[in-house]
């Protein structure tokens, strides 16, 4: 897997990789970053660092970035963009009264309408081609603290690495 450096961002190294070979969970990172797939940053154009909303639900539900599908990317930032455009705080609890994760392959993590819930997302996306085999990894860079870590405790806030999700019950209201 080799990699090159793309650009800095809040303390961050953002490095594109080619084409990877690994099933995702055999990858890891050596808790100085992690692996995120490279359409959330390209084609969703993903905050760095991370919005409150995303960093509660990686943590709420025990994944790490990678482990998030590139629809589920989609379907989680247009969430988020919709909720700033309606003058709307975003939080994971309000994110799974709507949507609920699904394990897909046994690999990846998607999400879905909760039936019986609004349709708040008007269309319907699919996963762009071979984006399994594309992802960036993001890791410290200098001596600033990363914005995973917890400036209180020197904790991550999410898994940085592959993790059995917590799928639910999860409570919504």
């Amino acid at each position: 897997m080799a990699s090159s450096p793309r650009r800095r961002s809040s303390g961050c190294e953002i490095s594109s990789l080619s084409h990877l070979t690994s099933p995702p969970d055999m990858l890891y990172t050596d808790g100085r970053g992690f692996l995120i797939c490279e359409h959330a940053l390209e084609g969703c154009d993903i905050e760095i660092p991370f919005n409150p909303t995303i960093v509660d639900l990686l943590a709420i539900m025990n994944i790490c970035p990678i482990q998030v599908s590139a629809n589920g990317w989609r379907i989680l930032l247009g969430f988020v963009a919709k909720c700033r455009r309606d003058g709307v705080v975003a939080t994971a609890r309000l994110f799974l009264y709507f949507f609920y994760p699904r394990w897909v392959d046994n690999c990846f993590i998607s999400y879905y309408r909760r039936p019986g819930r609004p349709k708040i997302l008007k269309h319907a996306v699919s996963n762009p081609k071979e984006w399994q085999y594309k992802f960036v990894f993001i890791k410290e860079s200098g001596s600033d603290r990363p914005f995973w870590v917890r400036a209180s405790d020197e904790r991550t806030m999410f898994p940085l690495s592959w993790r059995r999700p917590r799928l639910g019950p999860f409570e919504c209201g």
